[in-house]
């Protein structure tokens, strides 16, 4: 039998846990838990009032990071206060004296878990965060490291190269060599013009016309040209360059994984990419390529899991960086309920064309869908009727 975990929400005691969000939710209480905590709770929660030792906890939260002995305690502790309870008269995690801990509360699934279809379509997908995503143009997400602000070449660069037009590509191109010549071992430039050489790849070819991500090139056979290729082995001895000047740091793995990608070497891509979240598990950039790489491998149920990380990833983030934040949350919450309502999840669906509405009220595409998902159920009216008061008519409601 699958474990309750399996499914998108469960019920733990009177908490309602969604492991993909990291959320806790009772009544009108919502608790965010840190990245460390929400892996705790559901490893605990994937088998319900069987100990697990701190060593099998270690190994399977922390494998290959060193921490003091105290990170274990730390985390319990902080569970336990997210879930109001009290290690003298436990509700939730129960300490077993030198053995280790276990979850005592009664788990249950929300709904049904969801079925797993190996060869379902992501065009619906990919068509509209190509769409919905203004400026961008494509799927995967080619955030350069971060650049300090002395360096106005630099800084300047990953401006140009973050306008995503065939110009102010050509002049970050520019701007990354020049920068490169002065300091050939700035990891940052090495990044940023593997990156920029990707995309003039993919959205710019010479004598054909561009794709929108770097799906669709595979798929129009842009990459597979001689002078793509020859780009492409460019971009990665910069890539690789910049990995080895600067081994942890999350732009330069990111910009790695992206050339592998448009390389069609999938598998070598996941792996970086999660190289680059051994560094910030929590990169919402990273997230959404690892996404999108999923994908391409067949993997659309993990891809789903992966973009459901990236929103709450975005979330986190939004408090210190709102400006390079700004619409993601929005077009990934419509994508995320595209995904479910492909899925047959009509009420999932539902759930995140209100999340989208959040961050962008009277969003038509997320208005239309939900409406088109409320129809059948005749809760639309009320939708229209707002939409159509305050923006006018709305095809949809039609």
């Amino acid at each position: 039998m699958d474990s309750p975990v399996a499914t998108s929400q469960i019920m733990i005691g009177d908490w309602r846990f969604e492991p993909a969000l990291r959320t806790l939710t009772r009544g009108d209480e919502v608790v965010t838990l840190e990245p460390k905590t929400a892996e705790l709770l559901t490893l605990l929660a994937s088998k319900p009032g069987e100990v697990f030792t701190r060593d099998q906890l270690f190994d399977a939260i922390w494998q290959g990071v060193t921490v003091g002995e105290d990170t274990l305690a730390r985390a319990i502790m902080k569970l336990r206060k997210a879930l109001a309870d009290d290690a003298k008269k436990a509700r939730y995690i129960e300490t077993i004296p030198k053995a280790g801990y276990r979850l005592i509360a009664p788990v249950s699934p929300v709904g049904v878990p969801r079925r797993r279809k190996r060869n379902r379509s992501f065009a619906l997908l990919v068509g509209a965060l190509v769409v919905g995503i203004v400026g961008t143009g494509a799927l995967l997400f080619t955030q350069q490291p971060q650049t300090a602000s002395t360096d106005q070449p630099l800084a300047r660069a990953d401006d140009l190269y973050s306008r995503f037009t065939r110009t102010d590509n050509e002049a970050a191109i520019s701007l990354y060599e020049e920068v490169l010549t002065r300091r050939p071992e700035s990891a940052a430039a090495h990044a940023g013009l593997a990156n920029s050489l990707v995309q003039r790849t993919f959205r710019w070819p010479q004598g054909a016309t561009g794709a929108g991500s770097v799906r669709d090139a595979h798929q129009s056979g842009l990459i597979d040209t001689p002078q793509a290729t020859r780009t492409l082995a460019r971009a990665e001895e910069l890539a690789l360059r910049a990995v080895r000047l600067a081994p942890n740091d999350g732009g330069a793995l990111k910009a790695l994984g992206l050339v592998y990608s448009a390389q069609g070497r999938f598998d070598e891509a996941i792996e970086t990419y999660q190289r680059a979240l051994a560094v910030d598990e929590s990169d919402w950039r990273v997230l959404i390529n690892l996404s999108e790489a999923y994908n391409m491998t067949g993997e659309p149920d993990i891809a789903l899991e992966t973009l459901e990380r990236a929103y709450s990833g975005m979330m986190t983030a939004y408090e210190s960086e709102p400006q390079r934040v700004a619409d993601w949350p929005g077009d990934i919450a419509v994508l995320i309920g595209d995904y479910h309502l492909e899925d047959g999840e009509r009420n999932d669906a539902a759930l995140w064309y209100r999340r989208a509405l959040t961050h962008r009220p009277f969003d038509e595409a997320a208005t239309s869908r939900l409406v088109s998902v409320l129809s059948e159920t005749g809760d639309a009216e009320a939708v229209c009727a707002e939409y159509e008061t305050r923006i006018g008519p709305l095809p949809a409601c039609n």
